[in-house]
């Protein structure tokens, strides 16, 4: 299963602009910004997990290097260097933030920074994925390098959480939100990508359909991978479960929303919640506030589920590892009994 999901989302990832699906307003702004000669030294790309922010790095950083910017971010078809071994004959560097965010990893990346491009490139371009994991202090590193205008360096940033930026880093960068896609935008992403898939017409608007109403993010990656779950077994049910600790994290924020505490401690489980899963779980219940605020709108409901995700983020910035799940259910229902008393008006 994992096998099948690597191979359809490494081989329909689009390998220039014009193959990007929904992010109109982003590659429009993009273009115009290099047309009119306004360069940026920082560029960030933010928005939910699986919506091609890394993908839209990558054909940035190897249009910037090319010597006719006249169809920026696209490529001819004999010469796709997304798609073919020369694109690693950029002078260009992906960065994962998970594991180097700490101050000697910067100030490394920082000198290298200082050299000459590559013969053949334009610019020394550093692409940072995850880049909300870089640490303050090493985030403050970077301040200077971005602002420089007299090295051929260039910073693209990704992360699905840019709050955890520095503020005056975040104003240096060119910023573009990518959004999930609307239901012009998955039928498109559909019709592209089901001959690979195996799925006939029939299947795909089954899956179409259901795909309006589950619980995921509407984003290229999460449609992909719901794809080939429903076309490894047709099970509808299946392609749309959450997994892992995201399914653990959406069953138990379903629970809390609705109360059922013995549920919330049953998924919490028996273990010492560490700082790591707490990053987690504060960016997926994020993420299930979002949907369900969608789903409810502005209904005592909706009130009552986003102040109580609310309440669950902030006490998640406090998890250590000295927090058992007990700890954190009382905080949970203390706090749900506190919003239920002010609706209320009592």
């Amino acid at each position: 299963m994992e096998e099948s999901k690597t191979v359809l989302a490494v081989s329909e990832r689009p390998q220039s602009f014009s193959e990007v699906i929904g992010q109109d307003t982003v590659l429009k702004s993009i273009r115009s910004r290099v047309a009119a000669g306004r360069m940026p030294r920082a560029w960030l790309f933010s928005g939910p997990s699986g919506g091609g922010k890394t993908t839209l790095a990558r054909i940035l950083a190897v249009s910037l290097q090319q010597e006719d910017y006249g169809d920026f971010g696209n490529f001819p078809p004999s010469h796709n260097p997304i798609e073919s071994s020369s694109r690693f004959s950029y002078d260009i560097h992906e960065i994962n933030a998970a594991q180097h965010n700490k101050i000697d990893d910067i100030a490394e990346v920082i000198e290298i920074s200082q050299y000459a491009p590559n013969a053949g490139s334009r610019y020394k371009i550093f692409i940072w994925d995850e880049a909300h994991r870089i640490t303050t202090q090493a985030q403050q590193l970077l301040l200077k390098p971005t602002e420089d205008a007299t090295n051929r360096a260039m910073w693209i940033f990704c992360t699905t959480e840019p709050g955890k930026l520095n503020l005056t880093l975040k104003r240096r960068c060119a910023r573009y939100e990518v959004s999930e896609l609307d239901n012009k935008g998955i039928s498109l992403l559909l019709k592209r990508v089901g001959k690979a898939a195996g799925i006939d017409l029939d299947s795909l608007r089954t899956f179409f359909e259901a795909l309006k109403t589950a619980n995921i993010l509407k984003t290229p990656g999460m449609i992909l991978h719901a794809l080939e779950k429903f076309a490894s077994d047709g099970d509808l049910k299946t392609a749309f479960a959450p997994e892992g600790l995201q399914g653990d994290v959406f069953r138990m924020v379903q629970a809390m929303t609705r109360g059922l505490w013995k549920e919330v401690h049953a998924e919490l489980g028996d273990g010492k919640m560490t700082a790591e899963t707490a990053r987690g779980l504060r960016a997926l219940a994020g993420g299930y506030l979002r949907t369900m605020l969608l789903k409810e709108g502005a209904t005592a409901k909706g009130l009552s589920i986003s102040r109580t995700i609310e309440e669950f983020a902030d006490t998640a910035r406090t998890y250590d590892d000295s927090m058992l799940p007990v700890d954190v259910v009382n905080v949970l229902f203390k706090g749900t009994l506190r919003f239920a008393k002010a609706n209320r008006g009592g």
